[in-house]
């Protein structure tokens, strides 16, 4: 991972400034009303929310159109600050975070997807995340609206899919056990994946349901084609495997422009297709990454003295349960509204929770919340030990 620490040098000289602004009581609001700090992204202004930093791991709140991998189309790692890219992300989370290096990305989420990204702030932390990663200790949940009514399709409100994947160019497909996929592509499968998913509500007016999505595994692609080739539910937006949109916009990635120019004439429009859809308006993906969950601990000194503490460094102290929550985009919230569909303040708004407690914004105090799945709640010796809570 050398590569990373060449990002910083080349770094715009006023993406630096960009990245000291924050949120806080006395600035402007901000329009969506979230409270969390948040840093710009250079080349187009974006604002990347900051969710959690701690524990030598941080979770921001990935806008749609950010390309989370740190790779070039041959696979191979970035040597160079990439706009609209992680890369350029990178190294102004280091000046506003005043980190030694970089942080490393863990995980990737597809270009049109928002919501949680997991970084760490140390190569030795992202060892031990990759792991926990790889052991399916986090719990990845997502949230999604898809086309159809699920409960009516499945004659249940949730259930699991489990289905042989494989890889095929910029597409996942189901294929059976032992089908390979094209020789020397990487992660081509196949691969058992697995998916649990929910009906949290459901529009008759719009016909669409918004579904909870908890990740299992992990595969390219995976919740879109589970959701369009086994529930016969596409996601709303998507163009690859929604067989609406897939013939006419055959990129993945694929998002329309708004219309520019006179508009069409009467009769143009009327010799239309009522039944095309190749014209019809096509909203953003609407998948978001809505929760992270995994455990960390509480620092805790060496028993012996400060001396040999200090040179020990410190110890594992009590395991506590983190979970932090990305508040959903505008986009999707206005779909929710258009269709009628109930949304969550939890969903809405976001936050962290440890063991099941949702912390205070910016440390100034805690508010109590459901008890974790440990049957504790963080008390506020713990709290301030994260340094959380601020004594008088």
């Amino acid at each position: 991972m050398s590569w990373l620490v060449t990002l910083r040098p080349r770094l715009p000289s006023p993406a630096r400034c960009h990245a000291r602004r924050l949120t806080s009581p006395s600035s402007p609001a901000d329009p969506l009303g979230h409270p969390f700090k948040f840093v710009l992204l250079p080349s187009t202004r974006q604002k990347v929310h900051i969710l959690y930093s701690g524990h030598n791991l941080l979770v921001i709140n990935k806008p749609p159109g950010l390309v989370s991998q740190a790779v070039n189309k041959e696979g191979l790692q970035l040597t160079r600050v990439q706009a609209g890219t992680i890369s350029e992300l990178l190294p102004v989370l280091q000046e506003h975070l005043s980190l030694p290096a970089p942080p490393l990305p863990l995980h990737r989420l597809d270009k049109p997807v928002t919501g949680c990204l997991l970084l760490s702030t140390s190569p030795r932390s992202a060892s031990a995340l990759s792991r926990e990663l790889a052991r399916r200790e986090v719990d990845k949940t997502y949230l999604a609206l898809v086309r159809g009514d699920v409960a009516r399709e499945q004659g249940k409100a949730q259930g699991t899919v489990e289905c042989w994947l494989r890889r095929e160019g910029r597409r996942s497909g189901i294929c059976q056990p032992g089908s390979g996929g094209k020789r020397g592509e990487a992660h081509a499968g196949p691969a058992l994946c697995t998916t649990d998913w929910e009906v949290l509500d459901y529009s008759p007016k719009q016909n669409i349901t918004l579904l909870a999505l908890h990740l299992i595994t992990g595969f390219y692609h995976q919740l879109r084609v589970h959701c369009a080739q086994v529930l016969h539910a596409p996601i709303l937006g998507d163009t690859a495997y929604d067989p609406a949109y897939a013939l006419a916009h055959p990129h993945p990635h694929f998002q329309p422009k708004a219309h520019r120019g006179p508009k069409p004439q009467p009769q143009a429009q009327a010799a239309r297709s009522s039944t095309s859809r190749e014209l019809e308006p096509l909203p953003p993906l609407m998948l978001h990454a809505s929760l992270l969950s995994l455990h960390r601990y509480h620092p805790s000194p060496s028993p012996s003295s400060s001396s040999s503490a200090s040179a020990s460094g410190a110890r594992k102290g009590k395991r506590f349960r983190l979970t932090v929550r990305a508040p959903l985009p505008a986009e999707f919230l206005r779909e929710c509204e258009r269709a009628g569909i109930r949304v969550s303040e939890r969903e809405r708004e976001g936050g962290v929770w440890v063991d099941g407690v949702l912390l205070g914004l910016e440390g100034e105090g805690v508010q109590e919340g459901a008890k974790g799945s440990g049957g504790e709640g963080a008390d506020e010796e713990e709290m301030e030990g994260l340094g959380l809570v601020h004594r008088a």
